[in-house]
This record gives C-alpha cells, sequence and structure tokens, in this order.
C-alpha cells in the first residue's frame, strides 16, 4: 500500500522559496534540509529590538552601516513555523521511506514517527495560542507595522494550513495503520482456522488409514479362514466319497439293473409275450384299418351293439417293448378307452404309462393327460356302450400323465383283491383334437397266494 503525496507539500516548497528575503529573480535558491534548519535553530531577535538597533546604528553614523544588511532575528510565529516545517519534513521523509518499503516491512515502524510528530503540532499549536501568534492577535497588531503585520499573518495562515495539511496526513495515516492491522489481524485469524481445519482433516485421514489397515487385516484374517474351511470341505469331501463310494456304486448297478429290467425293475403282467391280451378299445382314427375292417366299423356306428374290430397289431402296440415314432394305437378324439386282459389274477400296485421322449415326439400334443384305472373281477362283455351295466367295476385310481417328465411313469395304486382284467380310460389328452395315442401299458402286482 503507497500513501499518496499531499499537495501541500510540494505549495509548500514553493511558499517557502517565496518567502525567504532577498530572493528576486534570476538568485540562486534558497539552501533545504539541514541548512534550512541551521537557519531556523539561529538566534532570534523580537522586531521591536531589530527597530531599536536601527535608531542605534543612525546615531552612531556610517561606523555600523554593514550591521543593517544582517538578517532580522526569527520570532516566535517564525520559530514556531520552523518546527511545523521540520515536523512536516520528517512525516514526508518516513511517508516517502514508507512508500518505498513492503507494507509487511514498514507496518509496525509507522507507529512511533506519526505520534511523535503529531504530538509536536499539539505542543506548537497550544505555543502559538498562549504566545498570541494566531493571526489576527492583538499583541502582534500593536507591535508590528501593518505591512509586517500582514506578512507575518500571511505567514501564519500558511503555517496553520501546513499543519491542518499535516494532520490530515497523520490522520490518513494512522487510519490506513488502523485498516492494515485489522486486515493483518482478519488473515492471522484466517490463517488460525485454516490451520485448525488443516489439523482435523489430518486426523480424519489419520482414522480412515487406520479403519482401511483394519479392513484389510480382517480380510487377510477372512482370507485365511475361508482357506482353513475350503481345505476342511475337501477333506470331509473326499472323506464321504470314500465312505459312499460302495453305495454309490450299488445304487448305480441296481439303477442299470432295474433300467435293464424293463426300465421298471417289477414284472409286468400285461406282458403280451407272457401271455396277455388286448380283447377291446374304443374307435380309432377313421382310415386307420382298410377293406372289410372298415364296413366292421360302419356297422358300429350304426348299430350300437354291433361289435368294433380291434386293430390287428394292438398287442404288439400296447403290450410289448420297443416301440418307435408312430408305432402307437391312435384313438380317435381325445377320448378312449383299452381293454387288457391279464395273464393270471394279481393285486394290482402299480400301472406304468410310457409314451415316446418329448425330444423324439412330432407332435406330444397326442400324448394321454388324465387316465382313470378300472379293475373287474370278471370277463364281462366290455364295451363302453354297456360301462353302465358293469357293476363289478372298481377303480383303482386316477393319474396325469407329464409330458415334461420321464418318459416312463409309473403310478402307485392301492387294492387287496385279485382282478385279471384292466381298463385304462382316457379322458383327455394334452391338446390335440384329432386323436390320442397310446404307446405301451404295464400293470405290476403279486399273485394272491403270496
Amino acid at each position: 500500500m503507497e500513501i499518496p503525496e499531499p499537495a501541500s507539500t510540494r505549495k509548500r516548497t514553493t511558499r517557502r522559496a517565496k518567502g525567504q528575503p532577498g530572493l528576486e529573480d534570476g538568485a540562486a535558491p534558497s539552501a533545504t534540509g539541514t541548512q534550512a534548519r541551521s537557519r531556523r535553530t539561529s538566534p532570534s531577535r523580537s522586531v521591536r529590538g531589530t527597530a531599536a538597533e536601527e535608531g542605534e546604528d543612525q546615531a552612531e553614523g556610517p561606523a555600523k552601516v554593514h550591521d543593517r544588511n544582517a538578517q532580522p532575528a526569527p520570532s516566535v510565529s517564525g520559530r514556531l513555523r520552523d518546527a511545523a516545517a521540520n515536523v512536516a519534513d520528517q512525516v514526508q521523509d518516513t511517508l516517502t521511506s514508507v512508500r518505498q518499503q513492503p507494507l509487511s516491512t514498514t507496518l509496525w515502524q509507522l507507529g512511533s514517527p506519526l505520534a511523535i510528530a503529531l504530538v509536536v503540532l499539539l505542543i506548537s499549536q497550544a505555543a502559538a495560542r498562549l504566545l498570541g501568534a494566531s493571526p489576527g492577535s492583538p499583541s502582534a497588531s500593536s507591535s508590528l507595522a501593518p505591512e509586517q503585520y500582514n506578512a507575518v499573518a500571511q505567514e501564519n495562515r500558511e503555517l496553520w494550513q501546513q499543519l491542518n495539511e499535516t494532520r490530515t496526513l497523520l490522520e490518513q495515516g494512522d487510519f490506513r495503520l488502523r485498516e492494515a492491522l485489522a486486515r493483518m489481524q482478519h488473515l492471522e485469524g484466517t490463517f488460525k482456522h485454516a490451520d485448525a481445519q488443516s489439523q482435523q482433516m489430518q486426523g480424519d485421514v489419520n482414522s480412515l488409514s487406520n479403519l482401511v489397515l483394519e479392513a484389510v487385516q480382517n480380510m487377510q484374517h477372512e482370507k485365511t479362514s475361508i482357506s482353513q474351511v475350503t481345505a476342511n470341505i475337501e477333506e470331509a469331501t473326499e472323506r464321504i466319497a470314500a465312505a459312499a463310494q460302495p453305495k454309490l456304486q450299488a445304487m448305480v448297478q441296481h439303477e442299470l439293473s432295474r433300467f435293464a429290467a424293463d426300465r421298471t425293475g417289477m414284472p409286468d403282467f400285461a406282458l403280451h409275450s407272457a401271455g396277455s391280451r388286448i380283447i377291446g378299445h374304443s374307435a380309432l382314427v377313421p382310415g386307420t384299418l382298410q377293406g372289410l375292417r372298415s364296413i366292421s366299423y360302419r356297422l358300429h356306428g350304426l348299430f350300437p351293439g354291433f361289435s368294433a374290430p380291434m386293430h390287428p397289431d394292438a398287442n404288439k402296440l400296447l403290450l410289448s417293448p420297443g416301440n418307435s415314432p408312430g408305432e402307437c394305437l391312435p384313438l380317435n378324439g381325445s377320448s378312449g378307452h383299452v381293454d387288457i386282459r391279464l395273464r393270471q389274477k394279481i393285486v394290482p400296485h402299480a400301472v406304468t404309462i410310457e409314451h415316446l421322449p418329448r425330444s423324439l415326439a412330432f407332435d406330444i400334443s397326442s400324448a394321454p393327460k388324465a387316465i382313470l384305472v378300472y379293475a373287474f373281477a370278471d370277463a364281462p362283455y366290455l364295451t363302453e356302450h354297456f360301462e353302465e351295466r358293469l357293476p363289478r367295476a372298481l377303480l383303482l385310481g386316477r393319474f396325469q400323465y407329464d409330458v415334461k417328465g420321464d418318459p416312463v411313469q409309473t403310478f402307485q395304486i392301492e387294492s387287496s383283491q385279485a382282478f385279471d382284467h384292466i381298463r385304462f380310460k382316457v379322458s383327455s389328452n394334452h391338446g390335440h383334437p384329432d386323436y390320442t395315442c397310446l404307446y405301451r401299458l404295464r400293470v405290476h402286482g403279486y399273485k394272491p397266494d403270496k
């Protein structure tokens, strides 16, 4: 911050040059600095003393003419003016040095010079009032000639103006000094706050570092624990595998044997090669049988009491293993039935329905869905028209064939009586409206004597 040089300083220098006695156009300029201060400190003589000396010189004659050209002794107002000028010079020098130095270096150096200058100005003003050197004072006007009084008054006015300007300059410097101190205090507070925040952030960083370190240690511990648990699991798995290997081998062997034994592991009392037969079924899809057999179907449609002919390969299609896609009994519509005479009376406990695997079937919607199983004690005349006349029929169970499951599905039934005739009745298929395909049917049980 630079303090501007007041205009009064430049004016004061000019006025000093104009106010020196004997300075005319073309004359050398008056001395400045130390020379001016030396003149200000020379012995003073009052105006009255000067007039008395001039009267003595006139009385003594030409011998003392050379004393008339001597400088008159400065008055009290002159001495006050010189003192104020010295103070102004010191203040000006101080401000000049302040402007040439940074604020941080000279901020504390301004206090003493400014305070001293202000005290000197106050003392000068008080002394001037006591001595009657202020402009318009009666004592001054009574001791001086009008011309001298006007000159002294002019000088006093200029002196007071310089004092006022110097005081204003000092007040400005004091205000700027206080402002700079306030800024320094604000900066100091800001720095302290920033330092506190920095310390707090450092503490937070340290805490976070400790948490991260603790988390890493926990992860390492957990990793060690997981490795140990994995090793224990592997060891336990090896032990279980070693202990269960014989059982697993036995289970696999059993399943292979069961698969080899018709995929059920149970005897089939409806097997055609063992003596079982298809003794009746519902109507087939039109066009399945050609020639005279088709005439029988037409007569069966006209006369309900006339037996419908059976498919010549019904036993092979329904009661023998090894069927291929398309080798099925096509019942007409979405429902139908098949009657089987078993090779002997048995106590049934399960039935098995086999269809093509879903991946091999051309249209899986023709597979049966809802199936009812009936049993008969004798060999009645089995037709769908006279089913209501068969009071000895016994419902063994209702089942659902799942086309998404295994192709060979076995359903358990409960019975304590022995039967030799079984009816499989299909009440719905998986969505085909024209026909229902039946592949192999099986009946499982045991002999009554066992």
